[in-house]
């Protein structure tokens, strides 16, 4: 019960955390549409149940994209 809870933060910290890192190898800042779910998630081998809380990254992403551009 009590580490579930820590235990999707540490996920959702992790999954930030190498989304930022795989961003940072672009010469630019990527157009949301650019964004493979599938290649980030595998260039990092994260489990499919990750999956959800990158979405929500790239979702997050995809709002600060259209808020600067």
């Amino acid at each position: 019960m009590f580490g579930s809870k820590q235990e999707a933060q540490a996920d959702r910290f992790m999954v930030v955390h190498r989304f930022n890192e795989w961003l940072s190898k672009w010469d630019f800042a990527p157009e949301p549409n650019e964004i493979n779910i599938s290649q980030f998630m595998a260039a990092y081998e994260l489990d499919n149940k990750l999956k959800w809380i990158c979405e929500s990254v790239i979702e997050e992403y995809t709002a600060e994209y259209h808020e600067v551009f």
